[in-house]
């Protein structure tokens, strides 16, 4: 067998068990800890902004409350998303 054959073969195959897990694990048939172990712990970290790299770009942050979205339309409300993140955006509807 000519080995673009057994290596497209061999693609599929891992791809067809990829799929298969995700359905299961999705459906709940499967737990996430079969696949791997995982502690009931949870860890977190803050990195203050700029501190690491202090030459990177900042992220833009768009609002950190409903104020910062007036766009002084009174017939609008003015909503603050993700607020005080770099995923802030406002909605004016």
């Amino acid at each position: 067998m000519d080995h673009r054959w057994q290596t497209g073969l061999l693609l599929i195959f891992f791809i067809g068990i990829s799929a298969l897990l995700g359905v299961l694990v999705n459906r709940g048939s499967i737990p996430l800890t079969f696949l791997w172990k995982s502690s009931n712990s949870i860890t977190a970290s803050a990195v203050a902004v700029g501190a690491a790299c202090p030459n990177c770009p900042q992220p833009t942050i768009a609002c950190y409350r409903h104020e910062d979205c007036d766009d002084r339309i009174a017939a609008t409300r003015d909503i603050c998303r993700n607020p005080g993140t770099e995923f802030s955006i406002c909605v004016n509807r």
